[in-house]
């Protein structure tokens, strides 16, 4: 092409034809190499040539237009891209108008621009025109038109206009089952779309029916991409997760593992999430030693593969921790947790989201060993780092103010304690819904602080808000409503008011006797007010 160039150019001049078609044969050479300096250097002297022999709206011109656009996407500057792009459509629609072939490929090259920035508003419109068109010049079962139906289908999934998402997927899959066959790789690719859109409405059991097909697609077609098996197999194990079908969630969760693991190793991104929810679906099914001892082998490779300290094997052991957690083994929970602690503090610094969410944890550790003392120079460190990051009216911050509160009553320190309730009271009730629980349980925590303060006429008024509170929001038979109840019942009873207290502990037991079942917490509470009655009337009588 050089040599031909530099002969054309000698012989017939810069801007003959025959010399500016090499031209754009060496920018096009150059794309392909992944010389993009080149090419864009070639493709730009091509289109001055075009635009000023030919005219800026010629044919010529705008393949060059084109071309420019498609190099400027690949080297990801899309503000270029997009300029050239728009110029193209826009030539081509008063050129040859709205819907002509070459008007519509512009259309598409555009959507899909603004598709790959996730400008999903400014690409459906887009879709729209393309699929009108389409369906005008061809019909609705064209396989031009199921593609550019499953183009807009995928637009709209990702923008959350679901309804409409999932009838177009519905009837490109139809349409290509007809046209192309149950086991085409374009039906595979809309009953994959179809499956993904039933999944994000909660509807599982019509997607698992999709998923099986599918991953029995991949498994059979050796021409299919492993990575793409696996990631069928994984959707399928997490839809039948949220199916809480969790046993075959499992297993299928698993296999997907271990040939992650197999084919991607231990610290790629796509088997560290498979992981996660292989790990997720033991506890679930209280299966934490078998995802211990599967947690223990990833945390192998993956130090074997990146060392002690990168933060992918510092996550993993976050994980071994809160497993240990979850089997009330606080001791290694916590020596897991300070490591990891120690290793995010020196990977990732002192102030990092990471490092502050170990530091949480660790304080939750050692205060479920009664180490209150230990676990509130964390609290305040923690609530110190969302302070500054989120303000006072974030729902983490507000969280870590209530856990730092109740490690104070819980070790005595009762002035600062009620300080705190107080604040979380008045700003949960400013910044959250009416009907939020955590307005009553930090209306709760107040009141029982109150009360082991000795203020139990303050203590009495915050019980009966929080109960009020619970009964609208929650229900009269709820348990934490009951559970209010008889918190409400013990304060008026240390206030002298046992028959009001009694009234209270009734209603509880009798609704306990409506909606307890056979479920442990509420027969333990249903045998703690029953407790609480006999006290009462014991007293009375005494």
């Amino acid at each position: 092409y050089t040599r031909c160039l530099e002969a054309s150019e000698r012989l017939l001049g810069p801007e003959h034809p025959s010399t500016l078609t090499t031209v754009g044969n060496l920018a096009g050479l150059y794309r392909r190499k992944g010389d993009y300096e080149q090419a864009e250097a070639y493709y730009m002297r091509d289109l001055e040539a075009s635009e000023r022999l030919l005219g800026p709206e010629h044919p010529s011109t705008l393949t060059t237009v084109g071309n420019l656009a498609g190099l400027y996407r690949r080297k990801g500057d899309y503000e270029q891209a997009e300029a050239y792009y728009t110029r193209c459509l826009e030539v081509l629609e008063r050129a040859l108008g709205r819907e002509h072939p070459e008007t519509n490929g512009a259309r598409w090259a555009l959507a899909n621009l603004l598709s790959d920035q996730e400008r999903y508003e400014e690409s459906i419109p887009l879709r729209h025109q393309e699929l009108e068109v389409a369906i005008q010049r061809d019909g609705h079962d064209a396989q031009g038109t199921l593609t550019s139906m499953h183009r807009l289908a995928q637009d709209l999934y990702w923008a959350d206009e679901l309804e409409e998402s999932e009838q177009l997927y519905q009837h490109a899959l139809t349409g290509r089952i007809t046209a192309l066959g149950y086991d085409h790789s374009s039906t595979m690719a809309s009953r994959y779309g179809l499956a993904r859109c039933l999944s994000a409405q909660g509807r599982y059991g019509e997607a698992i029916e999709l998923r099986r097909v599918e991953l029995a697609w991949c498994e059979a077609n050796a021409e299919v991409d492993a990575k793409d098996t696996l990631i069928a197999m994984h959707e399928l194990g997490c839809d039948l997760m949220a199916a809480e079908e969790t046993e075959e969630a499992l297993a299928v969760l698993k296999r997907c593992l271990q040939q992650r693991m197999e084919l991607l190793g231990a610290a790629d991104d796509n088997t560290l999430t498979t992981l996660a929810r292989v790990l997720e679906a033991s506890s679930a099914l209280d299966k934490q030693p078998e995802a211990l001892s599967l947690s223990r082998a990833a945390q192998q490779a993956l130090v074997a593969e990146l060392g002690d300290h990168d933060p992918m094997v510092l996550t993993q052991l976050s994980n071994q921790a809160s497993l240990h957690e979850e089997l009330s083994e606080l001791e290694e929970a916590e020596a897991l947790y300070r490591k990891c602690l120690s290793g995010r503090e020196a990977a990732l610094g002192a102030d990092h989201a990471e490092t502050m969410s170990t530091v949480y944890t660790l304080a939750g550790v050692l205060s479920a060993q009664k180490r209150q003392v230990e676990a509130i120079p964390l609290r305040r460190r923690e609530l110190a780092w969302c302070l500054g990051q989120n303000g006072d009216q974030d729902p983490g911050t507000l969280t870590s103010i209530n856990q730092l509160a109740i490690d104070l009553r819980d070790c005595g320190e009762l002035e600062e304690a009620e300080k705190l309730f107080y604040q979380l009271v008045a700003t949960r009730q400013q910044v959250l819904d009416p009907d939020d629980f955590q307005i009553g349980r930090a209306l709760s925590g107040l009141a029982k602080t109150l009360e082991a303060a000795g203020k139990l006429a303050e203590a009495a008024a915050y019980r009966q808000r929080a109960l009020d509170h619970r009964v609208a929001h929650e229900g009269a038979d709820a348990w934490w409503t009951n559970r209010g109840r008889l918190d409400l019942a013990r304060v008026l009873g240390l206030l002298g008011q046992a028959d009001r207290a009694l009234e209270l502990l009734l209603q509880a037991q009798m609704s306990l006797e409506r909606s307890v079942g056979t479920d442990d917490d509420g027969q333990e509470l249903m045998e703690e007010t029953q407790e609480l009655i006999q006290s009462l009337r014991s007293g009375a009588e005494g």
